[in-house]
């Protein structure tokens, strides 16, 4: 049975040639939220995506490949879905039961809650480091993130996923929305600026989804490098919470998982995983800098 809080809310899922994975999720959503409130943002896929969205009901907004943007895109979907609440989900997050989106809306009865986001469970099959990169950021504990808590939690007072998460729709729309052009983090820049203007992220970790990967090391390294020209554009967010304390923290944290699960073993790999998220954040760093591309 659909739950009547989630007919407050619309859903966004942008896509690019995800038709299986909309195979798996859309049937699951159907049964909590109304597909007349859900509307897949599609990035010209080129197997049938689009086919899949509307044969389960759900509308569809078509933009070209190179109108892709982080930020643009989900704006655009922010504005063609109804509700108070607006749910953004990515394709291959596979929500646990019928009851997650219902958990997700439920924080919103602090009027002063601005955002909430889903606990995201390692996929079947995920390897240690994989597993406790979810753990680590995704505890079972629920958390509010406010500017009270900003110098205890340091840049976790900004974390937030995009992968299920959900947005007052007043708040997101006295925030400007999400900023454009946005290569990546545009849920952190949103959370950074609902904190520092008093509202609370709160973390929901009853509503559950599957979603994990597991990158290489170039990967993480040219993720990271994103990572690190958002946060050259918008150093604000790093001046109020610095990065480096956390990431010692997760490298720590992950080295003891690895003996208490006994694959001491992987810490080398846990270290050069390490060394390529360090390596890209300061290289995107100094690029963005030296290039002067990304900057507010």
């Amino acid at each position: 049975m659909i739950d009547t809080v989630a007919r407050r809310a619309g859903l966004v899922i942008p896509t690019r040639n995800q038709a299986a994975e909309l195979r798996r999720l859309l049937p699951l959503l159907l049964e909590q939220i109304p597909a007349e409130n859900i509307v897949v943002v599609d990035s010209a896929s080129t197997d049938g995506t689009i086919d899949v969205a509307r044969g389960c009901g759900c509308r569809c907004v078509s933009i070209a490949l190179r109108d892709f943007d982080h930020g643009a895109t989900r704006n655009l979907g922010a504005r063609s879905v109804p509700g108070e609440f607006i749910i953004f989900m990515t394709p291959d997050a596979l929500v646990e039961g019928p009851g997650t989106l219902a958990a997700l809306l439920e924080p919103f009865q602090d009027p002063s809650v601005g955002a909430t986001y889903a606990r995201q469970l390692p996929r079947p099959g995920a390897g240690p480091l994989e597993r406790f990169a979810r753990e680590f950021n995704y505890p079972p504990e629920p958390r509010v993130q406010s500017l009270e808590s900003l110098p205890r939690l340091g840049i976790k007072a900004f974390f937030l996923s995009d992968s299920c998460a959900a947005y007052r729709r007043e708040v997101f729309e006295r925030m400007d929305g999400f900023p454009e052009p946005c290569v990546v983090n545009e849920d952190m820049y949103m959370a950074a600026r609902m904190v520092l203007a008093g509202f609370k992220v709160c973390y929901a970790p009853e509503a559950r989804v599957f979603h994990s990967h597991r990158l290489s090391l170039w990967g993480q390294f040219r993720r990271n490098y994103k990572i690190g020209a958002f946060f050259q554009a918008h150093r604000w967010i790093r001046d109020r919470a610095p990065l480096g304390a956390e990431g010692v923290r997760f490298l720590r944290s992950e080295c003891a998982f690895l003996i208490r699960e006994g694959s001491a073993l992987r810490i080398v790999e846990a270290l050069l995983d390490a060394g390529a998220r360090w390596a890209g954040v300061h290289v995107g760093q100094a690029a963005a800098f030296l290039l002067g591309i990304w900057r507010e």
